[in-house]
């Protein structure tokens, strides 16, 4: 605290600025060299345009927030580790000798919505097994206000034949 240059004025440095309180009513400069007495008729306007360039400046940036979702490489990045990391979990458990030599994901579909609860859901297909002509199957969804992945399927699946069958 620094004695101001008026009677019975307080000076605080805050923000680069001094801020002036006088006794009589508590009004506050917000310019940096203004006396108490000078500026006391102003020291309202002053005060009211530093609140609403605060909150504009506050709101323009919640604004900014909200308009500005992730954008769809991020979210599909985001898909792709969930998607490596299920990979890895699936595969952690079974025996060296039932995995295949190429373990690998693919993602069938990936469908952008926009109304609803979910903005994207997705189609993973993961292929391991050595031997046996089986897949899992994984449904991901995409809740666009948690920003957050959701698996909401998970079976095993043969995988289909592709010779013709005889007609019968």
């Amino acid at each position: 605290t620094i004695s101001g240059p008026a009677s019975n004025c307080l000076c605080l440095l805050t923000d680069a600025r001094y801020i002036f309180s006088t006794p009589c009513g508590g009004r506050i400069c917000f310019q940096s060299k203004a006396v108490c007495g000078t500026h006391a008729r102003k020291t309202g306007d002053h005060m009211m345009r530093y609140i609403l360039r605060e909150r504009t400046a506050f709101l323009l940036w919640g604004i900014f927030l909200f308009g500005c979702g992730e954008k769809d490489p991020l979210i599909r990045e985001k898909l792709d580790m969930i998607c490596a990391s299920d990979l890895r979990a699936i595969t952690a458990d079974l025996p060296k000798t039932s995995l295949a030599d190429s373990m690998y994901y693919t993602v069938v579909s990936y469908k952008t919505y926009s109304e609803g609860k979910y903005s994207i859901m997705a189609t993973v297909d993961f292929y391991f097994l050595h031997k046996v002509k089986a897949k899992i199957v994984r449904k991901y969804r995409y809740l666009k206000e948690a920003r957050l992945w959701d698996r909401y399927f998970n079976a095993y699946t043969l995988i289909d034949d592709t010779t013709e069958r005889p007609h019968r």
